[in-house]
Parts: structure tokens; C-alpha cells; sequence
């Protein structure tokens, strides 16, 4: 049985899983009497762009800028973005470094100019 002015009853499937708590979802919960849901930290992820082309600004970075476009419609948070010239040294420490630190890493090489 409802209670006057409720739309939902105890044991009502009020989400399905995976669901993304959205303001307007706090709002819905908070309304039912739940200040506190379980839910599953956000993806850390970064992008290492190589080429000198891009390092030296001679072209765009157009991949990283889609890769991020992905990354925001799947809610994906960046922490890194980094770019190097295609000969850098610190590539490989940067590659294992990420690797460890971040649960995905993305990389997209520079399109020759010369």
C-alpha cells in the first residue's frame, strides 16, 4: 500500500544498476530518506601524445582533444595529459608511470610533417 502522497514502496526498484547519480536522482533519493548509496569511484585515466609536430605545437593535438570528447561521454575523469617529441627520453618512465598510477592510459602519436 502507498502512503498518501508517495509514489514509490518499500522494496520498489527505484534505479537499475549502473545507474549515474544525476542531481535530480540525489534529489529522488533524498526524497525517499537515503542520504547514503554505494557507488564505484570514477575511472582515472590520462593521454600521452608523442610526436614533435605536436610537442612543438607545429599541429594539433586533435587526438587527444577526441579522445577526451569519449572520455567526458562515458564520465571518465582525465588526470593526465601530457605530450612529448617523439625522441623523448622520459616517454618510456612516463609510460610506466601512468601505467601504474592511472586504470587507463591512452596514446596517440603525431602525424609527420616533414
Amino acid at each position: 500500500m502507498f502512503r498518501a502522497g508517495s509514489d514509490y514502496r518499500k522494496g520498489n526498484k527505484i534505479f537499475e544498476k549502473n545507474h549515474r547519480i544525476m542531481p535530480q536522482s540525489a534529489a529522488l533519493l533524498y526524497s525517499l530518506g537515503i542520504e547514503k548509496v554505494p557507488v564505484f569511484r570514477k575511472i582515472r585515466t590520462g593521454i600521452i601524445s608523442t610526436g614533435t609536430e605536436i610537442h612543438n605545437g607545429m599541429i594539433k593535438n586533435t587526438n587527444a582533444v577526441l579522445i577526451q570528447g569519449f572520455m567526458k561521454e562515458l564520465a571518465l575523469h582525465l588526470n593526465l595529459s601530457v605530450q612529448f617529441p617523439m625522441t623523448s627520453i622520459k616517454q618510456e618512465k612516463y609510460y610506466c608511470q601512468a601505467c601504474e598510477k592511472y586504470d587507463a592510459v591512452f596514446t596517440t602519436g603525431g602525424v609527420s610533417v616533414a
